[in-house]
């Protein structure tokens, strides 16, 4: 405002040594600094201090407010903070806007992101894999591929498991170290290597 006194600065200025100075143009008012927005032009939103036309990536705009708002922890992307777009486990895909640590169709994994305990809906559970449809011989039961007869093993049923593993509730099992077989649990041998005699003794 140059050379006129005025008793206060008009919206959008910026008191400074005397001066009135316009604040930065995509605040709407400002403190301190010409750039410390108060609030935020039309086509802006509100970043801390600041006021950006784009959020980070791992943003939202909440409209109601005008604000960027941080993605929960597990999204890369979202469109509200429970509701992830993308993940940031680059190995999973959300589903209904959830992203968890498990490799997609895994809902729920063991001891890697791969290894599946569980599968989202329309997948069904085979040994530690996730697939749309059970093998020949096997059908879906409460989102486990069951056999009809013999076991599961590297994801289709065998009428009989490999040497050094065990039929464990239904799933070829890796035995513990020197049993040709087991049955029940890994650690059970019914069978023993070459060079190892079983241990009856319990």
């Amino acid at each position: 405002l140059e050379g006129v006194c005025v008793p206060a600065c008009p919206s959008n200025y910026l008191g400074l040594n005397g001066k009135c100075i316009p604040c930065n143009e995509e605040c709407k008012g400002c403190t301190g600094t010409c750039s410390n927005c108060i609030n935020c032009a039309n086509g802006y939103f509100k970043l801390g201090s600041s006021c950006v036309k784009t959020c980070y990536p791992n943003q939202f705009v909440d409209y109601t407010n005008g604000i960027c708002v941080t993605c929960n922890d597990k999204c890369k992307t979202c469109s509200s903070v429970e509701f992830c777009t993308t993940c940031a486990n680059p190995q999973a895909v959300p589903v209904n806007g959830v992203c968890n640590d498990c490799s997609y169709p895994c809902k729920t994994c063991g001891t890697s992101p791969s290894v599946c305990t569980s599968c989202v809906d329309g997948f069904n559970l085979i040994g530690t894999t996730c697939i749309a449809a059970c093998p020949s011989g096997a059908y879906p039961k409460n989102g486990v591929c069951i056999c009809t007869t013999g076991y599961v093993s590297s994801n289709q049923c065998v009428a009989k498991c490999p040497t050094g593993f065990g039929n464990v509730g239904g799933q070829c099992t890796k035995c513990q170290d020197n049993c040709a077989n087991c049955e029940g649990s890994a650690s059970t041998c019914t069978a023993c290597l070459n060079g190892y005699a079983l241990d009856q003794v319990s």
